[in-house]
């Protein structure tokens, strides 16, 4: 019951976090009277999507940097389809390392990440 907890406030607490208001250049809607060829092309794009904690980490995608979970919280990184590797590591902690295929008819890969402190 006390791990319930625990998660249940540290998932208040980063959504508290997040800015209270979204951008309205955030949201892009379909117009049917345009071509649609944008909409039709990043709908089938796949994309990475992340929940780390400590939000200090660091995330690598294939061995290049792509930000602190701090900075990715709530975003979808666009992916090429095929194998991706996903590392993520903060000082302090053991780092993890997974990997995940994407293709261009799923939505989004999530992966949710709780570093463990080193003791």
């Amino acid at each position: 019951m006390k791990r319930y907890g625990f998660a249940l406030a540290l998932s208040l607490a980063v959504l508290c976090a997040l800015p209270a208001v979204a951008s309205a250049q955030a949201f892009t809607y379909f117009d049917p009277g345009a071509s649609g060829e944008a909409y039709r092309e990043s709908r089938y794009q796949a994309a990475l999507t992340l929940e780390v904690t400590p939000l200090e980490a660091q995330i690598l995608l294939d061995g290049h940097p792509i930000g602190t979970a701090r900075q990715l919280v709530a975003q979808a990184v666009p992916v090429s389809p095929g194998w991706h590797v996903v590392e993520v590591g903060a000082p302090g902690y053991y780092s993890y390392a997974g990997r995940f295929v994407a293709d261009q008819h799923s939505s989004a890969s999530l992966f949710v990440v709780s570093l463990v402190p080193i003791r």
